[in-house]
């Protein structure tokens, strides 16, 4: 027989560990309670969002069903079965299913807002424009919706009225990771439409709001000059991987993003030892786009990088025999004379003082061993001028004294060659590969 107390107190308990982030232990008391009650629509619908939250979506989807089943009428549970459709892009799927939300009740804005996204991603932007919009006449405040309907606009070209999205959802929630970040991608495609001064003043009011946002601050620098650091704060790069790793690879293959294969011939001409050359290292390795032409030079595979977004999608490769998550000087340091090879594709860019993390390469490196990687190149340093950031927010590199760091860094058979790894708005963005050895 069910004790409904018992139940009730099981169903808390889980609660209370979804809430504190313990996805797997909600999960746990929310199989207890379905063992005694199978069809407990409030367990099903939380047990398909703590599955998702683990990324266990096929189970997700089921339990999602089975809680729409219970009770057709809801419109939150349709719409939590949305949000996990867009998770494994089902879109015609997840559109149905935001419908269904919207029926049930057409003050719900998650169904709305999950039904835009469909919209989106099926090409109709129209008709995701008209249901961000009328979820956001139910909900002013909704952070979400403002940040997808400025990503909308942005893709228009529509840069003010996507401005002016990113600024509300920031209001709305100052800490939203992805509103800041997107509004930082804005201001720099209004830097690139001629608008410099419009878009380095929005950026300095915008780092004078909230000093302690490292994308902020960082992009503020790279629009309106003054202190910048050295290099791109952690924060930072980790919040943009962490949002960015989704679409990451269909975006650099709009911009035309070849840095595995330029540094793939630069090994070719360059590392004459016989293969597999033993331990290598891809620094910053990203979602593993250079994993396939590492993996042949490679008795072992190794990974690093900063986002775990990232690297969770390297891992899914199944090439790396060994991923870490961490920033990368840290990590390069913690591996002393490990390497026989380390590659850093698009990586340096995101350092303008260079002479730490060469440092950090030179000595996790065995002796005869290779560092190749690429840079952006800085085709109009002034007089002593090493590195700049450019209003991308990333760093650019004088190609004359890069000789002269690593050597300093303790590298020998120092060997460069001009070329672009990547293109922006059309135009090929000037860049340098390298290969170095360590005696």
């Amino acid at each position: 027989m069910t004790d409904p107390a018992l139940l009730h107190a099981t169903m808390l308990a889980g609660l209370a560990k979804h809430r504190a982030g313990d996805a797997a232990g909600a999960l746990a008391d929310y199989r207890a309670v379905l063992a005694q009650a199978p069809a407990h629509p409030d367990a099903l619908n939380l047990g398909a969002q703590a599955l998702r939250a683990i990324g266990r979506l096929d189970e997700a989807l089921d339990f999602a069903a089975r809680a729409c089943a219970a009770l057709p009428g809801n419109a939150a549970f349709h719409a939590n079965r949305a949000a996990i459709l867009l998770d494994t892009k089902s879109f015609d799927a997840a559109r149905v299913a935001s419908a269904q939300a919207i029926a049930a009740d057409a003050a719900h804005a998650p169904g709305w807002i999950n039904r835009a996204v469909a919209h989106a991603a099926l090409g109709d932007d129209a008709s995701a424009e008209s249901d961000y919009r009328s979820a956001l006449a139910l909900a002013p405040g909704s952070a979400e919706a403002r940040n997808n309907l400025g990503n909308l606009l942005q893709r228009q070209g529509r840069i003010d009225e996507a401005l002016r999205e990113y600024e509300a959802a920031i209001e709305a929630d100052p800490h939203h990771r992805e509103a800041h970040s997107n509004y930082g991608t804005a201001l720099y495609a209004l830097q690139r439409a001629g608008q410099g001064q419009k878009a380095a003043a929005l950026a300095r009011e915008w780092a004078g709001r909230f000093p302690e946002n490292a994308t902020a601050r960082h992009i503020a620098g790279a629009l309106a000059g003054g202190d910048v650091a050295a290099r791109a704060p952690d924060a930072y790069v980790r919040d943009a991987f962490d949002m960015f790793a989704p679409t990451f690879e269909a975006t650099l293959a709009k911009l035309d993003y070849r840095a595995p294969q330029v540094l793939d011939g630069l090994l070719a001409r360059h590392l004459k030892r016989p293969l597999p050359i033993g331990r290598v290292l891809d620094a910053g390795c990203g979602t593993g786009l250079a994993a396939p032409m590492l993996r042949g030079r490679a008795a072992i595979l190794d990974g690093v990088d900063l986002s775990g977004g990232m690297v969770a999608r390297a891992q899914a490769r199944g090439i790396y025999d060994g991923l870490r998550v961490g920033e990368l000087i840290a990590d390069l340091k913690a591996h002393a004379r490990t390497y026989d090879l380390i590659v850093a594709a698009d990586v340096l860019c995101y350092f303008g003082d260079l002479a730490e993390v060469l440092s950090a390469t030179a000595a996790a490196l065995k002796a005869g061993g290779g560092f190749a990687f690429s840079v952006e190149r800085l085709t109009d340093a002034a007089p002593g001028e090493t590195w700049r950031v450019r209003p991308s927010g990333r760093y650019a590199h004088s190609a004359d004294a890069l000789p002269a760091a690593l050597r300093a860094a303790g590298f020998t058979k120092i060997a460069m060659e001009a070329e672009s790894t990547r293109s922006e708005s059309g135009t090929a963005v000037p860049g340098a590969i390298v290969w170095a050895e360590i005696a």
